[in-house]
């Protein structure tokens, strides 16, 4: 029964047993009139009925109870108009423009996932009209996913100009698109959509294995272009640690910096044979939290590092250049080195692939890289084209007999 409050002209409405709801507590009417209110209160209580007989009307109950997101005057409203259903269909099955609004206000985005919800704004600007008025359910079909993806690497968007690599669109609008529809519709159902979504990643044909040559002349190039580079590229070299567990700094997608490797992870002792070893921490990757480890250090690094760390308090970066100051000089140096189509996330690949060919078992390699299984460690070794001697003559044996 609508009440007034306490030194305020307007009624206000409570339905304490709403069919199939409960209570919904005190909903705000903005009407002086009781008749008024008591048609607001019986519209809310119609809509409740309709719920018990269709689950797709709860999403209005919701929206006036419980997320306060439609006031009792435009469910009146919508109710003298006859459009009750329209505003039904809006709440269960949004526009996209509509559902991407919701997911900015309830996670905090990357610039990552913005760009990607730009670049579907884009797509869809150009291939379907009118955008504005496309629903979710739109993006519910595979066939649609996979026919804005090919329209984005052809380049039909009104966001940016001309066409994009296949992996970039995998990266933001394929992703972002993953992302909308699991807020929507649970990661359940997004599951079952993904799984008829044939985009397939761009095979990478790139070399991505340097020779002793080749590693001798990138370093090379590395000290000629920054003094502390070099010491970067052999730590990630031979620890397998990328450069957010290197270097401190931040990028524009990225709200939290990087923390860096600091004087205290690194620990430099002599060893019962009276060689120089150590010990690094990669205790703070944050790609692995969950996979903490320690990585052993030989000896030539353990004195480059000795003399990087001159001087420096446990606290203290050991690198000073910056996570986002490496991009420059890093493709200087691949130019002075004839090596353009290395990327720094392929020493990663380097190491695991050096790995392989020092015998080293898979399971040491997937823990030493903070891989949760050795699949993942497989994926970076698998463009190894490289066979020794000893190798080929074992094959000979056993293709011959020789045994």
């Amino acid at each position: 029964m609508p009440h007034r409050r306490t030194g305020s002209p307007y009624y206000v409405c409570r339905c304490r047993s709403l069919p199939g709801y409960g209570d919904t507590g005190r909903l705000t009417s903005r009407t002086t009139s009781k008749t008024t209110a008591r048609e607001m209160e019986s519209t809310l209580r119609a809509i409740a009925e309709k719920a018990l007989l269709n689950p797709a009307w709860r999403a209005v109950l919701d929206a006036v109870c419980r997320d306060r997101t439609i006031d009792l005057p435009t469910l009146l409203r919508h109710r003298s108009e006859g459009t009750l259903d329209q505003l039904r269909a809006s709440l269960s099955d949004p526009t996209i423009e509509e559902a991407i609004r919701r997911y900015s206000a309830s996670a905090d985005i990357t610039r990552q996932t913005q760009i990607g919800f730009d670049r579907l704004r884009g797509v869809l600007e150009k291939t379907v009209r009118p955008a504005s008025h496309l629903r979710m359910s739109y993006l519910m079909d595979p066939r649609n996913i996979m026919a804005l993806c090919h329209a984005d690497e052809r380049g039909e968007s009104t966001y940016g100009n001309g066409p994009r690599k296949r992996n970039s669109v995998r990266r933001n609008t394929l992703r972002a698109i993953s992302k909308l529809i699991r807020h929507y519709a649970g990661n359940a159902e997004r599951g079952r959509i993904f799984a008829d979504v044939n985009f397939p990643a761009e095979d990478d044909t790139r070399k991505v294995h340097m020779t002793p040559g080749e590693m001798k002349r990138l370093l090379s190039a590395c000290a000629e272009v920054h003094d502390e580079l070099a010491l970067i590229v052999m730590m990630s070299v031979l620890t397998s640690a990328d450069r957010g567990v290197l270097l401190a700094g931040s990028t524009s997608d990225r709200k939290k910096p990087f923390r860096g490797l600091r004087r205290e992870d690194i620990d430099i002792y002599v060893d019962d044979a009276g060689g120089m070893v150590g010990l690094m921490s990669m205790r703070h990757d944050t790609k692995t939290k969950s996979r903490q480890r320690d990585h052993p250090l030989v000896h030539s690094l353990c004195k480059a590092l000795l003399v990087q760390m001159d001087g420096l308090m446990p606290g203290d970066t050991v690198f000073r250049l910056s996570y986002s100051a490496l991009d420059s000089r890093w493709q200087r140096a691949r130019e002075i080195a004839g090596l353009t189509d290395i990327r720094f996330k392929d020493l990663r690949k380097q190491y695991s692939q050096c790995a392989e060919i020092a015998g080293l078992p898979p399971t040491v390699v997937s823990n030493a890289m903070g891989h949760t299984n050795n699949r993942r460690t497989q994926d970076y070794q698998r463009r190894r084209t490289i066979i020794t001697h000893e190798q080929a003559a074992a094959i000979e044996a056993v293709m011959l007999g020789h045994r």
